[in-house]
């Protein structure tokens, strides 16, 4: 190799190329291109500095567990276990959707009840069939707990799915500290109908909330070197169908974005 006589350099507010010295030039039978050099590096460092201001994206959806009816005890009803079954195909399936922008959940936290197994038993099927752990690291009223657990559980482009009783959910939200929260997610629905499943009529024999299809979904961001904090939250539906094989439908339709993060 020859010996290189000058480095490159670039006056950017001159909007001209310098080169500075080492020593005199030998012979020599090749050509250097410092300007083209020059632009190669400014090049790198531009994409170096955008990559380190990225933004990354992650989603948390809370749902209620599944259908109870009186006569259930502390498990879901056959329509409770259905919409879990439902949930799990819906929420693995590598396509996106509204409620799941990048495609599968990956990873599924539950509400520990005291009396009740139901939010377990609504996404242990997903959790199973995802291949990830079921975690469950706070009791039924743990607002504050959730929201110091769901955090480390986060990844860019990742999707949790948290199932959880119906009359806590609003203490979650209230937990995360989300800015400017609409008065929606004060407190849980009295009813959200699904388009293609009328809920069981002893549902609503117990004089309790029959909203068994909503997702609140959580927006997070996290940028540079910084925390993932909360920045949005609205309400999808689930669009259950009331069989186990009912076709992924609302929110959980497939869409055909496949790179980018769907607009919801």
């Amino acid at each position: 190799l020859e010996p290189v006589d000058s480095v490159p350099t670039c006056d950017f507010q001159a909007g001209i190329q310098k080169t500075k010295r080492l020593h005199p030039p030998a012979h020599r039978t090749t050509t250097h291109h410092p300007l083209i050099m020059c632009q190669m590096l400014s090049a790198l460092l531009a994409a170096t500095l955008v990559a380190g201001a990225s933004t990354h994206t992650a989603y948390v959806n809370i749902i209620r567990h599944g259908e109870k009816c009186a006569d259930s005890g502390d498990d879901l009803t056959a329509a409770g276990y259905a919409r879990a079954a439902y949930l799990a195909t819906c929420m693995s399936d590598d396509s996106p959707s509204a409620a799941m922008p990048f495609g599968r959940a990956t990873a599924v936290m539950a509400g520990e009840g005291k009396h009740s197994n139901r939010p377990k038993e609504t996404v242990e099927p997903l959790a199973k069939k995802l291949g990830v752990k079921l975690l469950m690291p706070c009791g039924k009223t743990g607002g504050d707990c959730f929201a110091q657990h769901v955090v480390p559980h986060l990844t860019h482009r990742g999707t949790l799915i948290a199932a959880w009783a119906h009359e806590d959910i609003p203490a979650l939200i209230s937990a995360l500290n989300i800015p400017n929260l609409p008065p929606h997610f004060t407190a849980w629905p009295d009813a959200c109908p699904s388009a293609a499943f009328a809920e069981p009529t002893c549902c609503s024999e117990l004089g309790d909330s029959t909203c068994y299809d909503q997702i609140w979904q959580v927006k997070f961001t996290l940028s540079g070197h910084g925390n993932w904090k909360p920045v949005s939250v609205i309400f999808l539906a689930e669009g259950f169908g009331g069989s186990p094989s009912s076709p992924c439908a609302e929110g959980l339709a497939r869409t055909a974005n496949t790179t980018a993060d769907v607009v919801v």
